[in-house]
């Protein structure tokens, strides 16, 4: 049981979509109860890893609702949030950038007023 107690904690499944701590509570608590459940005494060990494999795959496919992850789909209010957050800077800020496009008149104008 305590190799159970060590994958939780030690090992970090990068293809889930829920955050690490709570995929690693949601596995410990499955995996405790399926090796409760089950007498893998009277298996070869092979047996459990192809069952702790099995159910480790199905619940990443679960937490991406069964789609590929590589398929964008909608993106929820937190993701936009997110997204908007690493987006360049508009309206004042840019007129102080040194680009080309702030070297007319109006741009010049503009960041002087705004300075």
């Amino acid at each position: 049981m305590e190799i159970v107690d060590r994958w939780a904690e030690e090992i970090f499944v990068t293809e889930h979509k829920l955050r690490y701590v709570r995929e690693q509570r949601r596995r410990l608590d499955h995996t405790t109860s399926l090796y409760s459940l089950n007498n893998f005494e009277e298996h070869r060990i092979e047996f459990f890893f192809e069952c702790y494999n099995d159910w480790l795959n199905l619940d990443i496919e679960k937490s991406h609702l069964f789609r590929s992850p590589k398929i964008k789909g909608d993106t929820s209010f937190l993701e936009k949030a997110m997204e908007d957050q690493g987006t360049e800077p508009t309206g004042v800020e840019v007129l102080q950038k040194d680009i080309p496009e702030n070297k007319t008149f109006i741009n010049r104008l503009m960041n002087y007023v705004h300075s």
